[in-house]
């Protein structure tokens, strides 16, 4: 599926929350010296253009990533303050020009140990994304269905992973995909991180997402410990054309490392306030859901 292009939302409010939860991920990665593969199936770009057509079209980024510009170093908790830290390292101090994606967000954690696979299946979005990751010699782009990696990269022979699940939920037969790609994904390798990031809103329903991963979980023979991370708006926002966006955006991560929880709790609460600071103030603040789901029986 190539109709959509993240390029219309780069730093939409969704995206500082699914980055920011990112971040905060690869942190707790890092916090050993043992190197692990990083795995992202629907890697898109790599970084977007905010003065672009397609980004002024909507204005997105104008009630995301734009109302945290202003913040002085060290303002937000420790993850949140990850992902600031390196918007800013995108734009070399010139402004707001520039949005990361989650690949160049992947690479700037990255050491000499770790290793990296890209998959994205557009053309124009695969050349751009090959030439961010040119001196990066242990990242690699691939121009392929991004669920087939999980079949082809693990077990890793690091034996520690991350991997990133980021479809754009607009094909029917998405979530039986992303069950099965799961589901394989735990048989080969079960110790292994897998955060799946789904909007409020998408056609298929958030709950139903929820629900395939939680189902994946239960696949192996001891169930996977599965964290739900959750942001709802207060108040629907209505985009620069007129549609309405989306009412929040979630990540559910399997085998989530340990003080993930409490870190992105605290981090994720702080942006959720930034993002919506009017419903806020009149005591209906956005909603930071953090949920252990226990997965039905099979």
């Amino acid at each position: 599926m190539l109709s959509y292009r993240h390029a219309f939302h780069a730093g939409n409010d969704a995206d500082v929350i699914k980055h920011i939860t990112l971040c905060g991920l690869l942190d707790a990665m890092t916090r050993k010296d043992k190197p692990f593969l990083y795995l992202e199936t629907h890697a898109g770009a790599g970084y977007y253009g905010l003065q672009s057509l397609r980004a002024r079209e909507t204005g997105e980024s104008d009630r995301g990533v734009r109302l945290f510009k202003d913040l002085a170093p060290g303002a937000l908790p420790h993850d949140a303050e990850l992902w600031l830290e390196r918007v800013r390292a995108c734009n070399a101090g010139a402004g707001l020009r520039r949005y990361p994606g989650s690949p160049w967000l992947a690479k700037s954690f990255l050491r000499t140990q770790d290793r990296a696979v890209f998959a994205e299946l557009h053309p124009v979005d695969h050349g751009k994304l090959t030439r961010l990751m040119r001196d990066s010699p242990r990242s690699t782009v691939v121009q392929q269905d991004g669920y087939e990696l999980l079949r082809a990269f693990l077990p890793p022979v690091e034996r520690r992973a991350l991997v990133l699940i980021d479809p754009a939920y607009e094909t029917r037969d998405e979530l039986a995909r992303l069950h099965r790609a799961l589901v394989e994904g735990l048989q080969r390798f079960a110790t292994g991180v897998f955060a799946v990031w789904y909007p409020l809103g998408a056609r298929h329903g958030a709950e139903a997402i929820v629900a395939h991963v939680a189902r994946a979980a239960r696949s192996t023979p001891r169930p996977v410990k599965t964290l739900d991370l959750r942001w709802e708006r207060a108040v629907p926002q209505e985009r620069g054309d007129g549609t309405i966006g989306l009412r929040g955006a979630g990540m559910v991560i399997l085998n989530p490392p340990f003080g993930l929880e409490a870190s992105l709790r605290e981090a994720l609460t702080a942006a959720a306030l930034r993002l919506e600071p009017e419903a806020a103030g009149a005591g209906r603040g956005p909603r930071i859901d953090v949920s252990w789901p226990v997965p039905e029986s099979a």
